[in-house]
């Protein structure tokens, strides 16, 4: 039975329905039940005599094919080991460790019920490690969490096992406990997640996961991971946006795990990072048109981004808003683009996100700011007909301690005029205003620049 379990949490029950591999592992049980059932008749095991116990001259017998499973278990659990912290691995093996120790004082001392005790604190390790609560269940969706999903993973790559996963990564996932209470916002989660948990089963078998910050796994068959994500996108805009105040922005990706991957590193990798190099407005995409239509895949972003921070290699191009009062274009919104030697153009969906990430916007910020000041001190607006040009900036750069002086620089060397530029604090971003960005704000408000938040889009802010 425990050799069972350790199957089932490793996710190997496959080995077991093999039919030849079913055989080798029964036969040590069915000669075991069998010398239990003859031990009726013969007492070659054990017997009573006059009310006192006497092992047969079979036991060890007995105790020989139990010790099959027992190497066959520490053999499981030394393959499988990676897939478990130490006090996991510990826990798998003190339940050899007691049964045994309580086999031995046993033998000495027959009339000792010690494997009960022995049983109880083998099932109290396990309890309290690999199946406790907190680590098998998420709080905030009552879902299993990631570290079940990885056991299952690692079980699929170490088997090469395939395995259908689709990753659904709500984007703007932080915004919901910025709109709610914290309490709400958990009931809203958790509302979400039972939805999600229920949704297709009836049209197909899947497992759900929540591995935090807004990512859902679906574990399913690999023949049903992309029907899977196309059902959940149109259940997500069709369905579950008319039923809530909050509307989901997401991207949801189909992959087959081992074969989309060289190994279990280079899939975790993707889970939590996948959305930063994803060059495309498609809501449901998968591994494939990845790496078939998204080159960036495969780019080093902190290189592409250190060369072009070195190099102020950041193209600034101008997208005009067009006024519909006075029926022209009258305002331009600066757009940065990386053209990089290496990998060609990248667009700001490309880089901005995993620069935020890395720490790393405050310069590419920085220089933007320089090139449309230059173009602002290089061209006429007036005579353009242009009444603003808008600069997205980051709220970690209002954030940064050098941006007005170093701002302040940038208008002395382009003789800028504030009330010709605004400011417009991305909307994706999870934007809690602090004091001193605040201050900053109005500081800049003061001097004439202006600022506008974006409140229709990515983030809803």
């Amino acid at each position: 039975v425990y050799l069972l379990y350790i199957i089932l949490i490793t996710h190997s029950e496959d080995i077991i329905r093999n039919k030849r591999n079913g055989i080798i592992f029964s036969i040590p049980s069915i000669l075991t039940f069998g010398y239990l059932i003859s031990n009726l008749f013969t007492g070659m095991i054990y017997y009573y005599d006059n009310g006192v116990y006497y092992r047969g001259d079979y036991i060890f017998i007995f105790y020989g094919l139990s010790f099959i499973y027992v190497i066959m278990g520490f053999i499981w659990i030394i393959y499988n080991r990676k897939m478990f912290d130490f006090s996991d691995r510990f826990s798998l093996f003190a339940v050899y460790g007691f049964s045994i120790a309580a086999l031995i004082i046993q033998y000495f001392f027959p009339d000792v019920l010690i494997e009960m005790l022995a049983t109880s604190l083998a099932m109290l390790f396990l309890s309290s490690t690999i199946e406790r609560s907190q680590l098998v269940v998420d709080p905030k969706t009552g879902l299993k969490n990631k570290v079940i999903f990885r056991r299952i993973c690692m079980s699929s790559f170490r088997r090469k096992k395939e395995v259908g996963v689709v990753l659904f990564y709500i984007k703007n996932y932080s915004v919901i406990y910025e709109k709610y209470r914290y309490d709400v916002a958990i009931r809203n989660t958790k509302i979400l997640s039972s939805y999600l948990s229920k949704a297709f089963l009836n049209e197909i078998k899947y497992d759900l996961y929540y591995l935090d910050g807004g990512i859902y796994a679906f574990e399913t068959k690999k023949e049903d991971a992309v029907k899977l994500a196309e059902m959940l996108d149109k259940l997500i805009t069709n369905t579950y946006d008319k039923k809530v105040d909050f509307n989901i922005d997401s991207v949801i990706c189909s992959t087959i795990i081992p074969t989309d991957f060289q190994d279990y590193s280079e899939f975790y990798h993707f889970v939590y990072n996948f959305t930063d190099t994803i060059n495309t407005t498609k809501r449901v995409i998968s591994t494939a048109d990845i790496k078939k239509e998204n080159k960036n895949q495969l780019i080093n972003l902190d290189e592409v981004l250190d060369r072009a921070i070195q190099n102020k290699d950041i193209m600034v191009e101008f997208q005009p808003i067009y006024n519909l009062s006075e029926k022209r274009y009258t305002v331009i919104e600066a757009l940065a683009r990386i053209n990089d030697p290496e990998f060609g153009l990248l667009y700001a969906e490309s880089f901005i996100p995993y620069a935020e990430k890395k720490d790393k916007i405050y310069d590419i910020d920085m220089i933007i700011i320089d090139k449309v000041y230059d173009f602002y001190s290089s061209n006429d607006l007036d005579k353009m007909g242009i009444s603003h040009i808008a600069i997205n900036l980051s709220f970690q750069t209002l954030c940064n301690k050098n941006f007005l002086e170093d701002l302040a620089l940038l208008e002395l060397k382009y003789n800028v005029s504030k009330k010709k530029i605004y400011f417009e604090i991305k909307e994706r971003e999870r934007t809690t205003f602090k004091q001193y960005a605040f201050e900053t704000i109005q500081r800049m408000m003061d001097e004439g620049y202006l600022f506008s938040l974006d409140n229709y889009g990515i983030g809803c802010m």
